[in-house]
């Protein structure tokens, strides 16, 4: 986020998300958002800054062709069939990507600069390793100590 640049309000983005949710899926009901999904809206604001809102327009109308490619980059094998707020605040750096070219035409079309977004937040190369809980040790040890003793 730029300085200068106005993060938008949770409690707007929150209203966004559940407006947008329901436009894409008709009338359908859409539960009310969970105070952890909130903050991770507020996640999304501080690392978007100014266009946070249209970015999160731009996911939830293009979710059939954003969330496969979020998951393509970040390799996963599986991505959430309707619009999920923590896998947004995960992979919005693929949906400002995609939504790149479009302003850029946008503003083409328009005669107008492009706002470029800003910069996706950077992907380390490895996750976190994976910690086994007590007992999956534990039993690892019993098993090795059965097979030791056969």
């Amino acid at each position: 986020m730029t300085i200068g640049e106005p993060r938008p309000r949770t409690s707007s983005l929150c209203d966004l998300w559940i407006s947008e949710l329901k436009a894409v899926a008709g009338e359908r009901s859409v539960r009310p958002l969970t105070p952890k999904e909130r903050g991770q809206l507020k996640n999304i604001a501080n690392g978007i800054g100014a266009n946070t809102k249209q970015v999160i327009v731009f996911a939830i109308r293009n979710w059939p062709r954003f969330a496969p490619k979020a998951a393509d980059c970040a390799g996963l094998s599986a991505w959430p069939d309707s619009p999920h707020v923590g896998f947004l605040l995960a992979h919005f750096d693929v949906a400002i990507n995609m939504l790149q070219p479009i302003a850029a035409t946008a503003a083409i079309d328009k005669h107008e600069p492009t706002v470029k977004p800003s910069a996706p937040i950077p992907r380390t190369a490895k996750e976190a390793p994976y910690r086994p809980t007590q007992d999956e040790i534990d039993e690892l040890l019993r098993s090795l100590t059965e097979g030791a003793n056969s």
